[in-house]
């Protein structure tokens, strides 16, 4: 009954999510739905994933919202204390506590195909109807918003709330690309639309940004030359509109007035920013280690600014933000929370190639065990195979350690069409389910060369004294026999036997490590990292191990299989850093 009730209010999560950008025209209204929907992620995450399941959301889309969030909030909170309202500050930064679960409700609403899939149609049938909407104001000066103002189109979104080119141009990708995958006629058709009611809205910062999606999408689905063409006929239409429209011309104007390069010409172009700008300068300048507290933006520019401020003068209360999101970040929250605000951005991007790779690498693995050769043939430099040659001359066998790089299987691939000669790998055996380890081992032998299984040490050292090959990913630890030796600075536990294993089947250690490229080519490299000095030192030969292997994770960090929990076993007395 419980899991039942579960399902059901997380197939909810996408329509709650359309429900709340369908509100965004009025304020209030979408509030109370972020709210509500903040109450329904909330209560998922406590019944499902609180409580060690992870069905309604896995453990990458969790920890990239919550680092998202953290840095949103905690420089929020580290305001608090030197606020110029310190009171305020800590309601509004408890009040948004509520985006965290509603963030969780948003990596569930696509977590799935079907998911994911009613969004992206929900939210291009949105664009449609705001898109429609703006095309009717610019005709009639009507919409359901009611009337434009004098010289930008405001759409369903209302004269006194100018969001409608920034919300379309935030949302056009999703119309864009359903378009272009039906076509260049289809996505120029989208994309007129759409361009005209964004130019007519008059946001610059919303011209960009739908000049950059127009830029992603035709480059992605047709290649410079026919992208090329599309944004020619975009641009023409740019122009057409500018000189016919009374909306667009004024805007255009008061953008060239900035070429002048004079103070007046700019702070024209930028609607009176630049005075804003400076004012926000010195309250950066008074406050610059948690800036003046969160929400408090608004007195403050009322007490650093000019006399003469257009945003002060005629009783007004002072500029609502800064209109610049740097500035805005430092103004409120200082030096900590940009920096903060920063590495929590860089580490939603770190985490979303990584998510990216791991994908890549699932597929590749089928293009090990199945493609045939020429379709891989010019698509690895494989460096250090002499390695190999000296060895198999001398009779000795080469263990080729590694760690859990994505692309190990492919190397081990590569190397083995580049040598001639087969490449086994150690690997995991499947005893409980003998279809599965069939599969495996016959796509394994019949591309790469003989398996062994990861504890059976005797048939590894066999094979090495015959003069084999072996692919060892040894960063891990069989709970019992392994040493603690740092890695990335956290001591991790990892097998100390491996010297034992060499001198046995007397053979010579190299290191392979790879990595896959933007353009999709893989560089595979064999080298001796002198760890055959270290076979009388097992703690020894750990730590040198781990060194190489960090080193090689650093030139492609994305690329390492982070989920395979290299940290799960720690020093008596130390916490699992995945425990929940």
């Amino acid at each position: 009954m419980h899991d039942t009730l579960v399902d059901r209010l997380a197939r909810l999560a996408p329509w709650w999510v359309l429900l709340q950008v369908a509100c965004w025209p009025w304020r209030g209204v979408a509030e109370a739905v972020l709210s509500m929907g903040a109450l329904l992620g909330f209560g998922l995450m406590w019944a499902v994933r609180f409580r060690g399941a992870l069905r309604v959301l896995s453990h990458e889309a969790w920890a990239l919202t919550t680092i998202l969030f953290c840095g949103y909030w905690l420089p929020q909170a580290l305001s608090i204390p030197l606020a110029l309202d310190p009171a305020n500050t800590a309601i509004e930064t408890a009040k948004d506590l509520r985006y965290l679960p509603f963030l969780w409700l948003a990596a569930m609403a696509v977590s799935t195909v079907r998911g994911a899939r009613t969004v992206g149609i929900g939210l291009a049938a949105l664009v449609a109807l705001w898109t429609a909407d703006g095309l009717a104001q610019a005709a009639t000066g009507l919409s359901l918003g009611g009337p434009a103002v004098a010289d930008r189109l405001s759409g369903i979104f209302g004269a006194d709330n100018l969001k409608l080119g920034l919300v379309l141009a935030t949302l056009s990708p999703f119309a864009l690309f359903p378009a272009a995958k039906r076509g260049v006629l289809p996505w120029l058709a989208v994309a007129g639309a759409l361009g005209v009611v964004i130019l007519l809205a008059g946001a610059r910062a919303a011209w960009i940004s739908f000049a950059l999606a127009l830029v992603v999408t035709g480059l992605r689905h047709w290649g410079w030359k026919r992208a090329g063409i599309g944004l020619l006929a975009g641009g023409l239409l740019t122009v057409i509109v500018a000189s016919t429209s009374d909306f667009l011309g004024p805007r255009v104007e008061r953008t060239l007035e900035a070429l002048q390069m004079k103070e007046e010409g700019v702070d024209f172009a930028l609607s009176g920013r630049l005075v804003l700008w400076q004012t926000t300068g010195r309250i950066i300048l008074d406050h610059p280690l948690t800036g003046v507290g969160t929400d408090n933006f608004q007195r403050a520019y009322k007490a650093y600014a000019a006399p003469d401020d257009q945003f002060v003068e005629w009783g007004r209360a002072g500029a609502f933000h800064a209109h610049q999101i740097v500035l805005e970040v430092l103004a409120e929250t200082g030096v900590v929370g940009l920096v903060l605000w920063l590495a929590a951005v860089d580490r939603a991007r770190r985490l979303r190639e990584h998510q990216r790779a791991l994908a890549i690498a699932l597929l590749e693995l089928l293009r090990a065990w199945f493609a045939p050769p020429s379709t891989l043939a010019g698509l690895a430099d494989v460096e250090g195979l002499q390695h190999l040659r000296d060895a198999a001359a001398k009779g000795q066998g080469v263990l080729l350690l590694t760690g859990h790089l994505m692309h190990t299987e492919l190397a081990t691939r590569f190397v083995a069409e580049a040598l001639g000669a087969p490449v086994g790998g150690v690997v995991r055996r499947y005893h409980r389910h003998p279809c599965l380890e069939r599969l495996l081992d016959a796509a394994r032998t019949r591309r790469l060369g003989p398996t062994v299984g990861k504890f059976d040490a005797r048939g590894m050292a066999r094979h090495l004294r015959q003069g084999g090959r072996l692919v060892y990913s040894a960063d891990q630890d069989f709970r019992e026999g392994h040493v603690f030796v740092p890695f990335f600075g956290v001591p991790a536990a990892t097998f100390a036997g491996t010297p034992q294993l060499v001198r046995t089947g007397r053979a010579v250690v190299r290191f392979l490590s790879m990595a896959r490229g933007a353009d999709g080519r893989y560089r595979v490299r064999i080298a001796d990292p002198g760890l055959d000095a270290r076979l009388d030192d097992p703690a020894g030969f750990a730590a040198h191990y781990m060194a190489v292997l960090e080193a090689a994770v650093q030139e492609a960090p994305d690329q390492y299989l982070w989920v395979h929990r290299r940290f799960k076993t720690r020093p008596p007395g130390e916490a699992s850093p995945y425990a929940r």
